[in-house]
């Protein structure tokens, strides 16, 4: 196939890309400029990416042991949790630091203990106030049992049969 077939046989819409590109280089040097303006582009470009997946490689590898470690940790189940709370109160009425409820227990563990207590002074068990003796610190927060009775249970009654 010579030169000639070939130009005949290429798809029109190619051959007008090709003619608009090569009518707008005029000389060498402007092709030469073209490609060069292209390759820092394609380059730039190419950085900015670089860049950010470096800083998404360090931030997996800063995350990872903390993603990893509460892997480790037992799921959390909001009623065993509140279940735990609740069986550090011997009576109604008692009162109790939270801080002395999660005495020993690791941050994680603290945190799901609070957000039970939260659930629970929501479904009435308990009634939460700061002590105004301490009113100055950050560990004021007073639980008092008033109610041992589950919300799930006390809403049993009320299920369709």
């Amino acid at each position: 196939m010579d030169v000639e077939q070939n130009k005949e046989s290429a798809p029109p819409v190619q051959n007008d890309a090709i003619q608009s590109c090569i009518d707008s280089i005029e000389s060498y040097e402007d092709l030469v400029r073209h490609h060069v303006e292209k390759f820092y582009t394609s380059a730039k470009l190419h950085r900015h990416e670089t860049d950010l997946s470096q800083r998404v490689l360090e931030w997996e590898d800063s995350i990872t042991p903390f993603l990893e470690a509460e892997n480790g940790h037992p799921e959390f189940d909001i009623h065993q949790n509140g279940d735990d709370v609740m069986r550090k109160f011997d009576r109604v009425g008692q009162e109790m630091m939270f801080l002395d409820v999660v005495q020993g227990e690791s941050p994680w563990s603290v945190c799901r203990r609070f957000s039970a207590t939260l659930q629970l002074a929501n479904d009435s068990n308990f009634h939460l106030h700061t002590n105004p003796d301490f009113n100055s610190t950050v560990n004021s927060l007073q639980l008092k049992l008033l109610s041992k009775q589950k919300s799930r249970e006390r809403l049993d009654d009320y299920l369709p049969l």
